[in-house]
């Protein structure tokens, strides 16, 4: 199972807590979520940064490469959202990222 389908999973099942994963992974979901407090979930930017965080956590070879991690995370993040269960688990992910910065 890759991060991203144990993080989906989880969320799903009430079960993920930002806190047991990595802690650079929880610092850049994080770290995306300040930049977008209070914004609705959506493949830009918030999903987009979402995908690119986990995927270069994934994948180091994509961290170095800037422009084709982006089209990565826009591929997943277009394929996710328009799927309605994943949706509603990248909706619930974002939801617990952003009650942790109250």
């Amino acid at each position: 199972m890759t991060l991203l389908e144990q993080v989906l999973s989880e969320t799903a099942a009430g079960q993920f807590v930002p806190g047991a994963v990595e802690p650079a992974i929880a610092g850049a979901l994080d770290a995306v979520a300040r930049r977008h407090r209070g914004a609705a979930m959506q493949l830009d930017p918030v999903g987009v940064e979402l995908l690119e965080a986990l995927l270069a956590a994934q994948f180091p070879v994509l961290a170095s490469r800037g422009e084709l991690l982006s089209q990565a995370a826009r591929a997943v993040g277009t394929s996710l959202l328009a799927d309605p269960t994943a949706r509603l688990r990248l909706e619930h992910l974002w939801a617990i990222l952003g009650e942790r910065l109250e």
